[in-house]
């Protein structure tokens, strides 16, 4: 179940305007304070807009309003004037990815909007590493498998195409995860044993911990790209967002610590 509260903001001014029942505007104040109250257990996000037409798009990142290339001598953005809270009060429990933590060498990086993070740059999911080939992973949440597909990954690492399979898990209607299982490979062979060793097919219902697939490692540094999504089930129609608060307690310290075996000054998943 979905509850949004919108504050219209304009300059100096400001008032609330409860849309839901379910989650209530406490306060905002002049020093950029803003209160709310929702049922325990939602997990919240501050969305912002520059207005509010029928087709406005509600912005999570800031992505769009820094690093902002000059081409001339004048340019324009959309900036925050408006101001919601979004509240799914019946939110996914993850279970962690992988199976056993003893299976997993590392986090290879977080998740992170900002290069202010201790991997240093945008990343847009949670790279599992394990320890040895052939490691299992699971499903994280029940759902449906809506994709299973080896693909030719777009160039990198001096414009190697790597070959990987991609899955993804849809939640519900609002929320899919997703699993890149990353060979690290330019063959096509590994390409292929990879795919062999997914063991869900597309539109098969799944439950929490059934077993996705086993890592193929072509590469030591091979890994699973996790992901969630929003508003949609593959990467080119969802928003991807960050998976930390989805995960329950156990999860989310397992994957922090795993985090710190790389990086351990980090804090936190998603930065």
């Amino acid at each position: 179940m979905k509850g949004y509260q919108a504050i219209i903001t304009a300059l100096a001014v400001s008032c609330a305007c409860a849309v839901a029942e379910d989650v209530e505007l406490s306060a905002i104040q002049s020093g950029g304070l803003l209160s709310w109250s929702a049922a325990s257990g939602s997990v919240c996000s501050v969305e912002w807009a520059a207005d509010l037409q029928s087709n406005t798009n509600w912005h999570r990142s800031w992505n769009d309003v820094s690093g902002i290339l000059m081409e001339g001598t004048g340019t324009s953005v959309e900036v925050p004037m408006f101001y919601r809270i979004a509240c799914d009060t019946n939110p996914m429990s993850m279970i962690t990815p992988y199976v056993r933590k003893e299976d997993m060498y590392w986090v290879r990086q977080g998740y992170s909007t900002t290069t202010n993070c201790p991997w240093g740059f945008i990343h847009d999911g949670i790279d599992f590493q394990p320890v040895s080939n052939m490691a299992p992973f699971h499903a994280v949440c029940d759902g449906t498998i809506m994709d299973v597909v080896l693909r030719h990954a777009p160039p990198v690492d001096g414009g190697k195409q790597n070959w990987d399979v991609y899955v993804v898990l849809r939640y519900n209607s609002d929320y899919a995860v997703t699993y890149n299982f990353e060979p690290k490979t330019t063959n096509l062979a590994d390409g292929i044993i990879q795919l062999t060793n997914i063991f869900v097919s597309l539109l098969e219902p799944v439950t929490q911990r059934q077993v996705i697939g086993y890592l193929h490692m072509g590469d030591p540094s091979a890994h699973i790209h996790f992901g969630l999504v929003k508003h949609g089930y593959a990467y080119h129609n969802g928003v991807i967002d960050c998976p930390a608060p989805f995960f329950n307690e156990a999860a989310q310290d397992s994957i922090l610590s795993l985090i710190t075996q790389r990086f351990p000054t980090a804090t936190a998943i998603c930065y």
